[in-house]
């Protein structure tokens, strides 16, 4: 009787795990087929920073084709790691200065450098006859800040650019981010950007989150 018992167990776990990995996978083809989540490789190569979460590697370049295949792009950093040219801490004196800060829409994740909004102002601004002063806009977007991290973005080093103004770029996703607070999305060792969830998972959630569809939308 006893030994009935426990090879009912065992082929009761034995069944179990294979309908659940059956489940699985069938959940991962339906979200590869119907609501692909694929993984982000243009937030890779990101580097850890004494004060903020992460940042662009300094004088880094992605580039590449957009998995839709709608778009290819080319994304430069400076010695900051901000998309942009190169800019002194010294402000001259007939020199405006803006600091633009927020997320990929101002980053201009999808188009050229020359597309951004922050670069067409700053072009738009510097063509205006009835503007004296020569106008510099410090493009500081990046992917996936939210206010907190922007915050830290400026006190700690924002400022030491003495910006006459400061634009700030702001998204409804930017509730959410706030929400889930700086401990959301971590840097893997391979630079690029997770939740944390998966990253409590080590490298077992390492594999999945790069791999799996349905885990990207999961976790």
């Amino acid at each position: 009787m006893k030994k009935y018992i426990k090879e009912f167990s065992y082929s009761n776990l034995l069944l179990s795990l294979v309908s659940f990995v059956f489940i699985l996978s069938a959940l991962e083809v339906y979200v590869r087929l119907f609501n692909p989540v694929p993984f982000v490789t243009q937030y890779g190569n990101n580097v850890s920073d004494k004060y903020l979460p992460y940042k662009p590697k300094p004088f880094s370049v992605i580039a590449g084709t957009a998995l839709t295949g709608e778009y290819s792009y080319h994304y430069q950093h400076n010695s900051f790691g901000f998309r942009d040219v190169e800019h002194t801490v010294y402000k001259e004196q007939d020199t405006y200065r803006i600091l633009g800060l927020g997320d990929s829409f101002t980053y201009g994740i999808g188009v050229g450098f020359e597309e951004t909004y922050l670069y067409l102002l700053e072009t738009m601004l510097n063509d205006d006859v009835d503007i004296s002063l020569n106008v510099e806009i410090i493009k500081a977007g990046i992917p996936r800040y939210y206010p907190e991290t922007q915050r830290i973005l400026l006190d700690k080093y924002g400022r030491n650019y003495e910006p006459d103004l400061i634009i700030i770029g702001f998204l409804p996703n930017d509730i959410v981010d706030t929400h889930f607070g700086l401990d959301a999305v971590v840097l893997d060792r391979s630079g690029y950007l997770k939740t944390k969830v998966a990253n409590d998972f080590g490298r077992f959630g390492d594999f999945i989150y790069r791999n799996s569809h349905f885990v990207r939308i999961v976790l």
